[in-house]
């Protein structure tokens, strides 16, 4: 990223991380770019939801692939599945301390206008968010 060591208090990145092939070092150039004490947040797809819908071993990194409806047609996504430990160790083999991790239930506000995909989050978690946290230096002596 073009931008110096330490240029951010804050940082987030919303549903990305599982797209990127070498997520152990997209999270060691975030952690570079906190200042001390900061803090990143970050969103993903919840690693049971792919599993369930895709088979095969939960503990498995497999390089996925979706077809996505598009106005120009169909198109291939390709995404990363894996499982917790390997989310969680990408950040914290970064330096990062987990401040935070959360599987978020559907708004209410969800209920009406979708309500089939409102009853399915309740029942299984669709996102996962991490708050993760660079933590300062302290002086030694």
């Amino acid at each position: 990223m073009p931008y110096p060591d330490a240029s951010f208090d804050r940082c987030v990145c919303a549903l990305a991380t599982h797209y990127v092939a070498d997520r152990p070092a997209a999270y060691a150039e975030l952690h570079r770019m906190l200042r001390p004490g900061g803090a990143l947040v970050v969103s993903t797809q919840h690693p049971t939801t792919d599993w369930l819908r895709k088979g095969g071993s939960y503990f498995d990194q497999v390089l996925e692939t979706d077809e996505w409806q598009s106005p120009f047609g169909p198109r291939d996504v390709q995404f990363w599945r894996e499982p917790l430990t390997d989310i969680c160790a990408a950040a914290t083999g970064a330096g990062f301390v987990i401040d935070l991790l959360t599987e978020p239930r559907p708004a209410a506000s969800m209920r009406d206008r979708y309500p089939d995909d409102y009853a399915e989050l309740l029942r299984r978690p669709g996102f996962l968010v991490l708050r993760l946290r660079k933590l300062p230096v302290i002086p030694l002596g």
